[in-house]
């Protein structure tokens, strides 16, 4: 008889992340459930004050839901989608809780950041891929998986990697979750190897177009470089690197200053029409909540039909946004205050180690991400993110981490 270990169970969020991702949304879902059963059969749960928090929110879209079920008569899919993703941040607040609690394990946690860097080197295949195949999309038994999309310019169309992710934000969200990880790899030797993949990877992000999503994980390679740099090699060589950062900008801006100019204005215009329909969106979700139900919100996404015929989810492109609509002012307020605890849980847990700030920084550049990202557009997304907060938040797994590289400082 095959014997699971509840370390496997856990392990397996990361480590078979590309076959979650192949699989349907719906399927996606049922797979954490299962996962997540088989965990609390071996481990028992304790709720931390954050995931109780991030539930409360869920319960509030639920009741709104129900709400709307009464009041108006919507299509079952949608109602389907919206209790998915009402549960799916109950599954997220659980798993954060159970990675937030684990034993003390860094062979464990070695494990994991090998498997990350696993996914992030599969991520640059497909984007190598995707450079050489005659055809931008795979189906079987009538699923579709994307590995381009059409981008329509003002200049023109091109395409846009999205690595058969649901969505081309897809490998900005991976290399988003992943980074913070990366700073505990401790295989000094492999490190360049490391360092290649991440910035391939960043690569393979700018290759979806998305502008967001290219702005802001530069932000985070940067701030992983700059703490590694500040932590590894202090004093001539961080120095160094500073001032030809800084350096750098000052000479972009000088010379070629009309030209950058330009191409901002270029990249936020090049998708005008997306820029309109993206702040109609927010302003139609808004007014929608407003005239519904302030306090609890919409509940279900109905799709707003736009003016060149598109269909797209109230709520959506916005996470903030997307709480406001689908959950109101109470429910904002309940996802928001878990938010700050799973903040305050992670700078705590890291309050001995280096990277500390570096590894927040690169959190707080995430969360400006979301402005314009959903973070439960995609169930994969977040159940990985909350297992890394989770990760991040185990005081003891931290200590326990700092406390060996103190050991093998001495």
């Amino acid at each position: 008889m095959v014997t699971i270990k509840t370390e496997d169970l856990k392990l397996f969020i990361f480590k078979w992340l590309w076959i979650i991702i192949l699989l349907p949304k719906a399927i996606q879902f049922f797979v954490y459930v299962l996962l997540l059963g088989l965990i609390l059969l071996k481990q028992k749960i304790k709720f931390t004050t954050a995931s109780i928090f991030i539930m409360g929110g869920s319960f509030v879209q639920i009741i709104s839901i129900i709400r709307q079920c009464i009041i108006t008569d919507p299509s079952m899919s949608r109602v389907a989608a919206a209790l998915n993703t009402s549960l799916i941040w109950v599954l997220g607040a659980l798993f954060y809780t159970i990675f937030a609690t684990i034993e003390p394990d860094e062979e464990f946690l070695n494990k994991i950041i090998k498997a990350i860097k696993i996914n992030l080197i599969i991520l640059v295949g497909l984007w190598l891929f995707s450079l050489i195949s005659p055809v931008d999309s795979f189906s079987i038994a009538g699923h579709t998986w994307q590995l381009r999309r059409m981008d329509y310019l003002s200049s023109g169309t091109t395409k846009r990697f999205s690595a058969l992710t649901e969505t081309v934000l897809g490998p900005s969200h991976i290399l988003s979750f992943s980074l913070p990880l990366l700073f505990f790899d401790k295989q000094n030797k492999n490190r360049f190897i490391t360092f290649g993949i991440i910035l391939v990877s960043y690569i393979a992000v700018f290759a979806t177009h998305s502008r967001m999503g290219a702005l802001c994980c530069a932000a985070m390679v940067l701030i992983y470089f700059r703490w590694y740099i500040k932590n590894s090699h202090p004093g001539k060589l961080e120095q160094i690197f500073d001032a030809a950062v800084i350096l750098g900008v000052i000479i972009l801006i000088i010379l070629f200053r009309q030209e950058l100019w330009s191409k901002v204005i270029g990249l936020f215009n090049a998708r005008a029409g997306s820029n309109d329909a993206r702040f109609s969106i927010y302003r139609l979700s808004l007014q929608k909540m407003w005239d519904t139900s302030p306090l609890i919100g919409c509940g279900i996404k109905n799709m707003i039909t736009m003016g060149n015929g598109y269909q797209f989810p109230y709520g959506s492109h916005s996470m903030y946004i997307g709480f406001l609509y689908k959950v109101g002012i109470i429910g904002t307020i309940l996802y928001l205050t878990g938010f700050v605890h799973i903040l305050v849980n992670i700078w705590n847990g890291l309050h001995s180690n280096k990277n500390r700030l570096g590894i927040l920084l690169i959190i707080l550049c995430y969360f400006g991400f979301l402005i314009f990202a959903d973070l439960d557009g995609s169930n994969y997304v977040l159940i990985s993110v909350f297992s890394v907060w989770g990760i991040l938040s185990n005081q003891k797994l931290m200590e326990g981490i700092d406390g060996e590289e103190n050991r093998t400082a001495v």
